[in-house]
């Protein structure tokens, strides 16, 4: 399960100017966010130039270096998504609209610089570096991080399994990858139910669906009946779906 978090570049200055331990508290708070966090940021990425300069502006120590990795991690497993729409104009304060689409956006936390003039917003929560760790949003994030979940059959539904658990994963993916060599090997009605089903909930959870290749990797059937054709025209509501057999 991922989580949509936005990091105010000012934290960073914050946590500067915090004393010994302020750098060190940001740095854990960011190793958190490698785990199952999306950064939001608007779709011209000034949140991410601006984290740059402010960590550049670090002292050139250890700290610094920590959390330049960290964030060149998160940029390299493609953590920063673009779902933030900016004036425009330029004429409305960042945080404004930040607030504006944080429920559109689906905005689980606002990691700020102040939580002065902050109020309720939805089930989006606000926090500082000194309360981060009060907070339900890190409590849900680090369980579902280090224990996962067992749930019971017929708990969710298909939909509102994917949507829960996979939706955020994968909403602005541009590549989707898929191992199971049983699902090549054994292909049954089972396998076609999941397939459709998964493929019906892409459609419509996917930021872009045109612009998102699925790959499946699977092994070669074992029922000679099954052909190839029938393989790709089974589900395929795209024509980005590919098979690796």
């Amino acid at each position: 399960m991922f989580f949509y978090v936005y990091l105010d570049p000012a934290v960073i200055s914050v946590a500067k100017e915090a004393g010994e331990l302020g750098l060190p508290l940001l740095t854990a708070i960011l190793r958190s966010f490698l785990h199952n966090c999306f950064i939001a940021d608007f779709n011209d990425f000034r949140i991410q130039i601006e984290i740059k300069e402010r960590i550049n502006d670090l002292p050139e120590d250890f700290d610094r270096t920590t959390i330049k990795k960290i964030m060149g991690a998160l940029v390299k497993r493609n953590r920063f998504i673009a779902c933030l729409t900016p004036d425009d104009l330029g004429e409305r304060p960042e945080l404004d609209l930040i607030k504006e689409q944080a429920i559109s956006a689906q905005l689980d936390l606002l990691l700020l610089s102040s939580l002065d003039g902050t109020a309720e917003l939805g089930n989006t929560e606000y926090a500082s570096l000194t309360t981060y760790q009060n907070t339900n949003f890190e409590n849900e994030r680090s369980s579902f991080a280090s224990e996962g979940i067992t749930l019971s059959e017929g708990k969710f539904e298909a939909q509102a399994f994917l949507d829960r658990f996979l939706g955020k994963g994968l909403k602005y993916a541009g590549s989707i990858q898929i191992w199971d060599k049983l699902f090549g090997k054994k292909y049954a009605n089972n396998y076609k139910f999941t397939a459709e089903t998964l493929l019906r909930w892409l459609e419509h959870v996917l930021a872009e669906p045109e612009q998102c290749k699925l790959v499946f990797h699977c092994a070669v059937p074992d029922d000679q009946a099954l052909s190839q054709k029938k393989w790709k025209t089974a589900s395929r509501p795209a024509n980005k779906v590919a098979w690796h057999v």
